[in-house]
């Protein structure tokens, strides 16, 4: 007997279900009319090629005006950029979406000290503490800015170290003579009320984070009812001062005194010309030196320095005007 078998039906898999039916709808129900990202709601944000142009979301332009494609941060709940497109962020009370990173706005500046602003730019903090600290110092003292300039440290570069070979054949015995600050440029030293100071201890005192993080506060040291702040750069502390001696509890705030004298360089900028005196400090100077002799010299900038006169106090002659006008 011969036997027959008769072949198994085919059953289409559920893929080949949904290509036959996209099929049969675009031969059978051709409208005339191509669908375009963003007819329907929601459809440039979730990540499907709805109009099947090979362009998704904010990549097709048919989303181009869409509101999730305007570049705008979503920031109704302050949450990050969603970056769909560059352009500025809608936080305009704090600021412009840089587009650097996706995901990334400006929102890190939320917070206490989104408006905070410091004496010196954010540049000029990072600046300091330069190799020359001498030399920022001087320039500093020079200026009064709270930080040394750039241009001024730069030209002192210059011109102390061709003063200091004049200074070698001049007064060889003063040895090598370079800026002593009155204080230590790097510490202030804050004193609190009662109350306050129980804050700083105990570690909730906030009114000084956005001053203590700008100018990179680097440890803290308790002396009494005064707190010592140590930086890391060098600044003219008498200004910082005045800044810490306006917050909550504060009752005073100063420089931290360094004792003593020595010899110094006096600096006093007139336009382009620049007064510099080299001052040797000799004899009992823990106490602040009986002697001290001046050299005053001029500098220009690409000229070589020029020594202009000298005298010491020790002398019975009347100090000179030079002495009186950029003496220290």
């Amino acid at each position: 007997m011969r036997l027959t078998h008769s072949a198994a039906p085919v059953v289409p898999t559920p893929q080949q279900l949904l290509l036959m039916i996209a099929l049969f709808g675009f031969i059978g129900c051709d409208s005339g009319e191509q669908a375009v990202e963003g007819d329907d709601a929601g459809e440039c944000s979730d990540g499907l090629d709805n109009d099947q142009n090979g362009d998704v979301d904010c990549a097709d332009a048919g989303c181009l005006n869409a509101t999730a494609c305007s570049g705008d941060d979503d920031d109704s709940a302050l949450g990050d950029d969603d970056d769909s497109a560059l352009g500025d962020d809608d936080d305009s009370a704090l600021g412009n979406d840089d587009d650097s990173a996706l995901g990334d706005d400006d929102d890190s500046a939320l917070g206490p000290c989104a408006a905070y602003i410091g004496q010196a730019s954010s540049a000029e903090i990072q600046a300091t503490p330069r190799l020359e600290t001498n030399l920022e110092s001087l320039a500093i003292a020079m200026t009064g800015a709270l930080t040394a300039p750039q241009a001024v440290y730069d030209r002192l570069l210059v011109d102390i170290p061709a003063i200091h070979q004049q200074m070698s054949t001049i007064a060889p015995n003063s040895g090598t003579i370079n800026h002593l600050p009155v204080d230590d440029m790097t510490s202030l030293m804050v004193g609190f009320d009662a109350t306050h100071l129980a804050e700083v201890q105990a570690g909730t005192y906030s009114h000084w984070d956005c001053p203590n993080s700008w100018y990179e506060l680097q440890s803290t040291s308790s002396l009494g009812s005064a707190i010592q702040l140590n930086f890391e750069g060098i600044y003219n502390m008498p200004l910082l001062a005045t800044e810490y001696a306006t917050l909550p509890g504060v009752q005073y705030a100063e420089r931290n005194w360094m004792a003593g004298g020595g010899s110094t360089i006096c600096g006093t900028i007139d336009g382009n010309t620049w007064h510099i005196v080299m001052v040797h400090g000799y004899g009992d100077c823990p106490s602040g030196c009986i002697n001290r002799d001046y050299y005053y010299f001029t500098t220009i900038p690409g000229g070589a320095p020029v020594y202009v006169d000298s005298w010491a106090n020790s002398s019975s002659n009347q100090a000179p005007s030079w002495q009186q006008n950029y003496g220290c």
